[in-house]
Parts: structure tokens; sequence; C-alpha cells
């Protein structure tokens, strides 16, 4: 935990979103007893305090990322379901004034219980990313152990 959040009482930490299961931010407020999950993919937001439990329904977001030398990033959680023509302007504002390449667009679909990207691409779950940082650890694990093995036969044989 960093100095700022020591004196203001934060602990901050990422976990899986309730909804989209992307990286979320998890921020626990331990000095007035309160935990809030906000997720910037698909807009989840959720608080737990003295005062009960309170959660909004993401329905996506938009990510812009300015093409200007001096890079200006906003990231604006979606309300309500946008329309065809709602995407549609927002696809063309993405595309001609800011860097699509590093800018996203993503809604929610209920029926498929699932984020759609629009613009940009997925990142990985919670849970893909910590399969592959598994897997890339046993591979480096083998591989140590492979070059410790041959080694070992190597001096056998001499």
């Amino acid at each position: 935990m960093d100095e700022s959040n020591a004196s203001t009482g934060i602990i901050s930490d990422v976990c899986a979103c309730p909804q989209c299961g992307l990286p979320a931010q998890l921020d626990e407020y331990y000095i007035i007893g309160e935990e809030r999950i906000v997720c910037e993919w698909c807009g989840y937001a959720h608080t737990k305090s003295h005062q009960g439990t309170e959660a909004n329904k993401g329905y996506g977001s938009i990510h812009y990322m300015s093409t200007k030398e001096e890079e200006v990033e906003i990231t604006i959680p979606l309300k309500y379901p946008m329309s065809l023509t709602e995407r549609h302007q927002i696809i063309m504002l993405i595309e001609n004034c800011y860097d699509k390449d590093k800018s996203f667009f993503c809604v929610w679909d209920d029926e498929a219980n699932q984020l759609d990207f629009l613009i940009g691409k997925k990142p990985q779950t919670t849970n893909e990313y910590y399969e592959q940082k598994a897997l890339e650890v046993q591979r480096q694990w083998l591989m140590e152990d492979k070059f410790s093995l041959s080694n070992y036969s190597d001096n056998l044989n001499d």
C-alpha cells in the first residue's frame, strides 16, 4: 500500500468483475468500512457499506484516447443500453477523432450475457491471465529442470 492510500484508509486491488469477468478495481475503505468494485470495461459498480449494498449493472463503456501529442484518456461507463444509431455515432467519433488503436468501445449483450467489443480488442479475463502466468511459470520450471537433467546426464557420461 502506498503512502497516500495509508492516510486515507484505502486498500486497492484487482478482482474479476462479477458481471463480465474482466479485471475490475476493488477498493476497500477500511476506516469507514466500505468496499467498492468498479469495472471500467462493462461499467458494473458495486458498493457495500454500513448503510447496505448497492449494485449497478454495467451496459458497457467508451474509452477515448486522443491522437494528439499530449495523450488525453477518458473512460465513460454507459448508463443505459445504446441504440444502433447511438453506437454508430460513437464508432464514427472514435474513428475520426481519436486513436482507434488505443481506444475501445464495448456494450453489454443481455441475451448472450457477454461484453461485445465494437472497437478495440477484448482483454484477458482475470482467470485467463492467471492461467497464462501459471503456464509460463510451469514452462520456465520445466525448461530449467530439463537443462539441469541434461547437465546431470552429461556429467554421468564423462
